[in-house]
């Protein structure tokens, strides 16, 4: 995913709404990327830039009790001890 910033430009530009009711924004300096579009009853289209998370990644930002533990555990890292992987078992073929 590109860039989400845009070039906010205060200058009016117009722009042309073809029969598929497609419209070229490369005039107005978007990087590529995902938007939420809204439309209002005047018409007017509003695109704020977006980002996409699974739901998994949803309920743990959601998660307030894991936040503070992972606040705690960033906050001593002096007591972090180096976690021993066990070797994976090989596949059955």
């Amino acid at each position: 995913m590109g860039n989400m910033e845009a070039t906010h430009t205060a200058v009016p530009t117009i722009v042309e709404v073809d029969a598929r009711g497609r419209v070229s924004l490369g005039k107005l300096g978007l990087s590529p990327g995902l938007f939420i579009a809204t439309t209002d009853a005047d018409g007017a289209v509003l695109l704020e830039p977006a980002a996409v998370t699974s739901a998994l990644e949803a309920r743990l930002h959601a998660n307030v009790a894991l936040h503070a533990q992972v606040r705690a555990a960033a906050a001593n890292l002096s007591d972090a001890r180096p976690v021993q992987r066990r070797p994976r078992a090989a596949k059955a073929q």
